[in-house]
C-alpha cells in the first residue's frame, strides 16, 4: 500500500473547490442518499472512465492490467477505461475535473483524503448500492478498514486493501549477538533490551538497535501505545500538549539522544543517502544497519531489493504496551464520484473488486494485501518471507485495528502545523515541552476554524 498525504492547505482546497456549485460545496457536507440499483451488468454497452494511479511497473503490468482483462471478460457490456495519474495528484485532479464538470464515473481513493473528497461532495454515498447487492462480503472486511470511509454514519467507498505496520529484524544481527527474535507476544521492555544489545556504533560501520517511523500516520500507533493523542475526538483541541503525549514524545526522544540506541535524525539521513545510492530509494534497513526497525507495510519491497543481499530478515507485531496495541489501518477504497454518468456500470465493477477472484489475483500477483479476512492470506509473499507476514501485519487486525479520525478538511494544515514545531524537537534542536505548548495555540486555532458540515 502506498500512502499519500495531501499537499493542498485548506485555503487552496476551498479555492480550487470555488467553482463546483452549489450543488457540490456549498452545503460542504457528505452527499446525501441516492436510490441505487444491485450490482448487474448493463444489457447495452458501455463505458466507465476510473482515475486511478496504477499505470506504473508492477503494480499495473503484474497487478491490475490482468484484473480487468478478467472483469471485461465477465462483463461482456462494460469496457474499463483508466484516467492515469501520479499518486499525489489524484485528489487535485479530481477537484478540477469535478469543476470542469467532466468527473470520472470512480477512483482508487486513499484513506488519507477521504474526508477532504466527501465533505467537498466529490463522491457519493453509497449505502444505497450496498442495501441492495446482498452478494457484497461485509463481514469479511475488517470494521477499522470500512472506519476509513464512514462519515456521519454512511459510507462512501468499499475498501480494496490494507496496509497496517510492524517491526522489521534482521536476523543476521539477531545471530551474531546470539539472541531470539522477537515472540509474538513481545513487549517494549524487550524491544528495548534487544535494541540495547544489538546497537553498536564504535566501529565505522555502526548499527544501531532500533530505528521508528515519525510520519505523522505511522509514528501514531506506538505515540498512542504510550499516552499519546494527536486531538480529542471531536476535534475540537489537540492534546499534543498533555502531560501524557509529552511523555510519550519525551520517551522516543530519549531513544535517539538519551539511551542513543536510535540514530539521530542526521545519522538517519546520512544512512538514507547511503540507501538511495545502493538502491535508489532512502531505506537504510536493506543495509543491514538497523538491527530493528518499525515501520510500514511497503518497506517489504525494498528489503528485497538486491542490495540487500541475502540478508535475511522477518517482521514481527508492535510490541505489546500494558497488553495492548494500536494497529493503524488504511489503504485504497473505490468510490463513486458525485457526478458519474455511468454509476450502475461503475459500481458493479467495485463491488466486483471485493468478490474472491480479484481480491486473490491482487495478492497472488504481490501488488496489494486482500482487504478480506478469509483472503488476506494471499498476500503472505509467494517466496515465503517475511514468514511472519500474517502474524505481524494482519492478525492484530482484528482485535486491535484503528481508523484514524483526523483525516478531513484541514488535515493538511494540521499536519503542517505539527511537523513544524516536532521537525526540531526530532532533530534534538529543542525540547518536547516548549514545542509542544507553544504549538498548541495555533493549532487550536486551526481547529477551530476548520471547514465544517453545514449545522455542524
Amino acid at each position: 500500500m502506498v500512502r499519500w498525504q495531501s499537499h493542498l492547505t485548506r485555503r487552496a482546497l476551498l479555492t480550487a473547490l470555488a467553482g463546483l456549485g452549489s450543488g457540490i460545496l456549498a452545503a460542504c457536507r457528505p452527499g446525501e442518499p441516492r436510490r441505487a440499483p444491485a450490482s448487474s451488468t448493463p444489457a447495452t454497452p458501455v463505458e466507465i472512465e476510473f482515475l486511478h494511479f496504477f499505470q506504473s511497473g508492477a503494480l499495473w503490468e503484474q497487478g491490475f492490467k490482468p484484473i480487468i482483462a478478467r472483469f471485461e471478460e465477465l462483463h461482456l457490456t462494460i469496457r474499463w477505461k483508466g484516467l492515469d495519474v501520479p499518486y499525489g495528484e489524484l485528489l487535485p485532479k479530481l477537484i478540477a475535473l469535478s469543476a470542469a464538470g467532466t468527473p470520472p464515473d470512480a477512483l482508487s481513493l486513499p484513506s488519507t483524503v477521504a474526508g477532504e473528497a466527501v465533505y467537498a461532495g466529490l463522491v457519493r454515498n453509497i449505502d444505497g448500492y450496498v442495501a441492495r447487492d446482498k452478494s457484497l462480503p461485509l463481514a469479511d472486511l475488517w470494521a477499522a478498514r470500512l472506519e476509513n470511509y464512514r462519515f456521519e454514519k454512511k459510507l462512501y467507498a468499499l475498501p480494496i486493501d490494507v496496509g497496517t505496520s510492524a517491526v522489521y529484524y534482521n536476523k543476521d544481527a539477531f545471530d551474531a549477538a546470539g539472541l531470539p527474535y522477537p515472540k509474538a507476544d513481545w513487549t517494549w521492555d524487550d524491544l528495548l533490551a534487544l535494541a540495547t544489545r544489538l546497537t553498536r556504533t564504535g566501529d565505522e560501520r555502526p548499527q544501531w538497535g532500533f530505528q521508528f517511523s515519525t510520519d505523522l500516520h505511522w509514528f501514531y500507533p506506538i505515540f498512542a501505545q504510550h499516552g499519546g493523542a494527536y486531538f480529542d475526538r471531536a476535534l475540537t483541541r489537540t492534546l499534543l500538549d498533555s502531560a501524557a503525549s509529552i511523555a510519550a514524545l519525551e520517551f522516543f526522544v530519549d531513544l535517539r539522544y538519551r539511551r542513543r540506541i536510535a540514530p539521530t535524525a542526521q545519522e538517519a539521513a546520512q544512512l538514507g543517502t547511503e540507501a538511495r545510492a545502493a538502491t535508489g530509494a532512502a531505506q537504510p534497513f536493506v543495509l543491514g544497519r538497523y538491527a530493528i526497525e518499525y515501520a510500514w507495510i511497503g518497506l517489504m519491497t525494498f528489503v528485497k531489493h538486491p542490495a540487500a543481499g541475502a540478508m535475511k530478515w522477518d517482521v514481527a507485531p508492535i510490541p505489546l504496551k500494558d497488553g495492548r496495541r494500536v494497529q493503524i489501518v488504511g489503504g485504497q477504497g473505490f468510490a463513486l464520484t458525485s457526478g458519474a454518468r455511468r454509476p450502475d456500470a461503475a459500481w458493479t465493477f467495485i463491488a466486483w473488486m471485493v468478490s474472491d477472484e480479484p481480491q486473490k489475483l491482487l495478492g497472488i500477483n504481490g501488488v496489494w494485501t486482500p482487504c478480506r479476512k478469509s483472503l488476506a492470506r494471499y498476500g503472505q509473499p509467494a517466496d515465503g518471507v517475511p514468514a511472519n507476514f500474517l502474524q505481524a501485519f494482519i492478525e492484530p487486525i482484528e482485535r486491535f485495528g484503528f481508523s484514524p479520525w483526523w483525516y478531513v478538511p484541514g488535515w493538511s494544515e494540521w499536519s503542517r502545523l505539527i511537523n513544524g514545531a516536532l521537525g526540531p524537537v526530532w532533530r534534538g534542536e529543542r525540547g518536547v515541552s516548549e514545542a509542544v505548548r507553544e504549538l498548541a495555540g495555533p493549532l487550536n486555532e486551526a481547529l477551530r476554524t476548520r471547514p465544517r458540515p453545514q449545522g455542524g
